[in-house]
């Protein structure tokens, strides 16, 4: 081969990378569809797995409070669970982790008083359901009681694409 076939070839790669990274970008801006038997949460956020920021922090804590309960402020009013920092086995500096398993992650940020449900298994309304009975398990709370804090339920866009990038919320709480 000759240098400019070598050159040409070299070009026309790179051309058709930047084409398909291109594409790839533009295409995971658009809205992703909802899976059967899911909706996004209510209040419309896109789930994310970090804690927003701006958010003063609250009291401090520690995985050694004598408290059985926490009080978690709440849309409306605040409401007393299962103290999830003393009980936790996971405790990092953003927050606790509730409950795991091959199917979800439950999470806890304290300094948002946010819960966040990462499903990780792709039959997603199986392991919907699990993470949200699991959720009321370890809180020790009614799903009405459940409803009135904010709980983030979301799908890495890893496991699947076009159900990542939205909040879909509680399964058993009425949207606004």
């Amino acid at each position: 081969m000759n240098k400019k076939n070598i050159i040409f070839i070299i070009v026309a790669i790179l051309f058709v990378l930047g084409l398909v990274a291109a594409l790839f970008f533009f295409l995971s801006g658009e809205e992703p569809d909802e899976a059967p038997g899911i909706r996004p949460g209510t209040d419309g956020g896109t789930p994310s797995a970090f804690p927003p920021s701006g958010t003063p922090p609250p009291p401090p804590y520690s995985s050694d409070q004598e408290e059985d309960t926490l009080l978690i402020p709440a849309r409306e009013g605040d409401v007393e669970v299962r103290n999830v920092l003393k009980f936790s086995s996971e405790q990092y500096d953003w927050g606790v982790v509730v409950a795991r398993s091959d199917a979800y992650t439950i999470v806890y940020y304290p300094e948002d008083f946010v819960f966040s449900i990462v499903i990780e298994d792709p039959d997603i309304q199986k392991s919907r359901e699990e993470a949200e009975a699991r959720l009321l398990l370890e809180l020790n709370i009614e799903k009405l009681e459940a409803c009135k804090l904010t709980v983030d339920v979301a799908v890495p866009v890893g496991l699947s694409p076009e159900h990542a990038g939205v909040n879909y919320g509680l399964s058993f709480c009425p949207r606004p």
